[in-house]
Formats: structure tokens, sequence, C-alpha cells
């Protein structure tokens, strides 16, 4: 599967650019490549894996592709509590692109 693959596999659940939407078990970001598409600047995503090399490439990919979307990183897991917190959108942090880490950014 490739971008193409994963865009059109959400594009009927996604109605219209923007809004919130989270995506658990993020890895390496398929399909957080594919809502950043389908979302575009005005868009926010919350990303979630246990994986913290997987988010940093994650973090990669979408600074290199979708700079303009708010983004999002938490390493967890999702059977756990998360801080999914509105407003603490990536686009106006400082943190803007900092890959994740070992704790929540």
């Amino acid at each position: 599967m490739d971008h193409a693959d994963h865009v059109t596999l959400l594009r009927k659940g996604i109605p219209t650019p923007g809004g919130v939407w989270a995506d658990f078990g993020a890895g390496r970001g398929a399909f957080t490549l594919a809502l950043a598409d389908l979302l575009g600047p005005t868009g926010t995503i919350h990303t979630v894996d246990r994986d913290a090399p997987a988010l940093q490439m994650n973090a990669r990919h979408m600074g290199e592709q979708f700079p303009e979307v708010g983004i999002h990183y938490e390493v967890g897991d999702y059977r756990q509590p998360l801080l999914l917190a509105p407003g603490r959108s990536s686009r106006s942090s400082s943190r803007a692109r900092s890959a994740p880490g070992n704790s929540r950014c």
C-alpha cells in the first residue's frame, strides 16, 4: 500500500477538511500522513504510539510533507489515560516539530 491507498481508505470517513482527529497506534505515520492530506492546514491530529522512535519518524515525515497541519505527539499506550488536550497545537508551539521522546509532548 502507498500513500494514495491510505488516503482512499480514509476519504469517505472524512466529510470535510479540518477538525480534530486521532491516530491511535500511529507508528511511523502512514495513516497520519493520509489524515493530514485530507484535513489540510485547518486540521489537528493527535498521534499516539508506544514506540517513541516510530513517532520520531512520523514527526519527520509530517514536517517534510505537511508542516502546516497541527499535530500532537504522545508516547503512550491507548489502553491507559492519555493527555489529548485541546488547544495544544504544535503549529503554534515552540516545540512544533520536536521529535517525541519518552515523555508526552
